[in-house]
């Protein structure tokens, strides 16, 4: 296969695999009225009781007002709540709902038995070398590439 041929495989696999990959990761989560980065909220607020917004915005790598509104989506539908901390009001820190928790297990349940069903195709070693070419693509081409606009690609909301 020649440098030419295999990039235009790649343009066409690309064109099909990312929207799968979007659609099958996010498909859970909009049966519950939800964005797969506000069911991430959901587990990162679960994971650490005391998340402030802006620490949430820097782990999803997403500016605060791309977080904030989707914790007001959250706040609206009963799944996490603010609370005030005493020592600085200005500070308010996420906890989830027991409605929060319900849906978050449910889900949680529908992601773990939809990737087992990926595992028992790929098997865990060729998932573990996909996730690596992936991850070295993040680390390695999309912050050194001067054609993207990796601020654009993390804050895309």
């Amino acid at each position: 296969m020649t440098d030419l041929e295999l990039m235009r495989a790649f343009d066409e696999e690309y064109l099909f695999v990312g929207r799968f990959l979007s659609e099958f990761i996010s498909a859970p989560d909009r049966e519950y009225g939800l964005s797969h980065e506000q069911w991430l909220i959901l587990e990162a607020i679960e994971e650490h009781d005391r998340w402030l917004l802006a620490d949430l915005a820097d782990m999803l790598h997403v500016t605060r007002p791309a977080v904030s509104s989707k914790i007001s989506v959250l706040v609206r539908m009963s799944l996490i709540e603010q609370q005030e901390d005493p020592e600085d009001r200005r500070k308010k820190f996420l906890k989830l709902t027991d409605k929060g928790r319900k849906i978050l297990k449910k889900l949680r349940d529908i992601h773990a038995q939809r990737f087992q069903e990926w595992l028992a195709v790929l098997g865990r070693e060729e998932a573990q070398r996909a996730l690596l070419i992936v991850q070295k693509i993040e680390k390695e081409l999309v912050p050194n590439d001067p054609w993207t606009n990796t601020q654009h690609l993390r804050n895309h909301e």
